[in-house]
């Protein structure tokens, strides 16, 4: 059986994430995987995004989405495509979002500058399951297990 030796600062870390309330994460992404930008259809950005709620919290954010959602978008889903061209609605519904207790991760890459430096063509699930790591690893080293 191996030894593990724990500083005092290893163990204080311990406690401290110890005290540290289960978090749910909400992720989805935007974009599509294809890489021939002359198709209709095609993004140029492949974006993800990870909405964090601490758990004692959870129910309070769903209520306050259910009203925003309500106000702003009626018995229809909340989508950025309902909202058009309208950046001031677009601004409004953004600044409400932001007034929860929530935390974001955002990634968004430009899939013409990854096109230009790597064979991408041929390994769009790659590309995909690189981005979804990365976002992972960014989630795990703000909050660790």
């Amino acid at each position: 059986m191996e030894s593990v030796q724990l500083s005092f600062e290893d163990i204080e870390q311990m406690k401290i994430h110890a005290l540290q309330p289960g978090r749910t994460a909400y992720i989805d992404e935007c974009g599509n995987f294809g890489f021939d930008f002359d198709k209709e259809g095609v993004s140029s950005h492949y974006i993800l995004c990870a909405v964090i709620v601490d758990n004692l919290g959870i129910q309070e954010i769903e209520r306050k989405v259910s009203e925003l959602r309500k106000h702003n978008f009626g018995q229809g889903e909340m989508k950025s495509s309902s909202i058009g061209d309208n950046h001031s609605r677009r601004a409004r519904v953004l600044s409400e979002l932001l007034q929860l207790d929530i935390s974001l991760i955002i990634l968004i890459a430009d899939k013409q500058l990854f096109r230009k430096n790597l064979p991408l063509m041929d390994y769009k699930s790659s590309f995909v399951k690189y981005l979804h790591k990365e976002l992972y690893k960014s989630m795990y080293a703000i909050y660790p297990p």
